[in-house]
């Protein structure tokens, strides 16, 4: 095993003193283009990577973004293996949140005490909250003075910017794909809390898009299910309780949707040659699975990356971000449909253009 490259070896390679090194590093203005350019090159070819406590330490600044992740209310662990969106919105934040010299640190939305203490001990540059949470952490949240994004849920403090998808455009479009496949029939699998935005939208969206096409709406056809893939494939028989006119399901994330899929094939029935399925996410298995699975692309690490950008932003005094922030707190991923294998025409009506 090589000897770890330190910021002696990078000033020896670039030919300056390590006081220039850190200078480059820590993004103090001090050092010419052409140096600053040389010396980034020996840190990109040696591998150096800088400590970021140590840097934070001499800039007295914190370069931590506290993540704090939502958890399953009937185990009290949290989601993030039953569903693969919130691994991919982390790997996402702390790939963006490493290339800025930044670190990130996940906490757990049931640990108060310790959230408490991590959130009050000054070092955190900043706090992301991925999903619901309760009041207590939203007021203990209001005292700090920090940037705080919050991730998909509605804008209820000024303090706060928040940073979601378009969910109600998302099932319009998924709705619509099915509709226009001919699926005049259909119905919504949904799940989480009534009165979160996302809830909220997503139903909002696919009422809208019956509505256009002059589809009564049947809220008997709207299905609470579990959101993971074990809840995808309990929900196969209560899809199959409906009726047997359904042909095609929109279900409000892709982890559930590949379990509906499972369901489905273990009772015989497949897609999407007897049942049209559509996705909401676009989480990287949803094209290694097969069929490959339709849905709409939510833009995960996009949404990550905002989240990052701001708090990073704001750190750095960014008068772009912060004047955008003051103008509107609430930033929206904008959706698209991603056309795949899991949803095809209806042999039981005409196509609708």
């Amino acid at each position: 095993m090589g000897k770890k490259v330190n910021i002696k070896d990078v000033a020896r390679e670039a030919g300056v003193s390590i006081a220039t090194v850190s200078y480059v590093i820590n993004d103090v203005n001090k050092v010419n283009c052409e140096t600053r350019e040389r010396v980034k090159e020996v840190i990109d070819r040696l591998g150096y990577q800088p400590n970021i406590n140590a840097r934070s330490l001499v800039k007295k600044e914190s370069r931590i973004i506290g993540i704090i992740v939502p958890v399953n209310e009937k185990d009290k662990e949290t989601i993030l293996l039953d569903n693969p969106f919130y691994l991919e919105f982390l790997s996402s934040a702390e790939n963006k949140a490493r290339l800025q010299g930044y670190s990130t640190m996940i906490l757990s939305i049931d640990e108060q005490k310790v959230l408490v203490r991590h959130i009050n001990s000054g070092t955190l540059a900043g706090i992301i909250v991925l999903g619901s949470a309760n009041d207590f952490v939203y007021n203990t949240l209001r005292e700090v003075d920090i940037p705080v994004v919050v991730v998909d849920q509605a804008k209820t403090s000024n303090k706060f910017c928040y940073v979601s998808t378009d969910d109600e455009m998302g099932a319009f479009l998924a709705t619509e794909y099915l509709i226009k496949n001919g699926h005049k029939e259909t119905c919504f699998l949904i799940g989480g809390f009534e009165d979160t935005l996302v809830y909220k939208g997503r139903l909002e969206g696919y009422k809208s898009a019956l509505l256009k096409y002059g589809i009564e709406y049947k809220p008997g056809r709207v299905v609470n299910i579990d959101i993971s893939y074990e809840g995808g494939i309990q929900a196969a028989n209560k899809v199959l309780s409906l009726g047997d006119d359904i042909t095609g399901i929109f279900v409000m994330s892709d982890i559930a949707a590949m379990g509906l899929i499972r369901g489905f094939y273990d009772r015989n029935i497949s897609v999407p040659k007897d049942m049209s399925v559509i996705g909401f996410d676009n989480i990287r298995d949803s094209k290694y699975f097969i069929p490959q699975l339709t849905t709409i692309d939510q833009h995960i690490g996009s949404k990550a990356d905002e989240a990052v950008e701001v708090i990073i932003g704001i750190n750095k005094k960014d008068k772009h971000i912060i004047e955008n922030i003051k103008e509107n707190n609430v930033i929206t991923i904008p959706v698209n449909l991603v056309e795949r294998e899991s949803v095809v025409k209806s042999n039981v009506s005409k196509m609708i253009c």
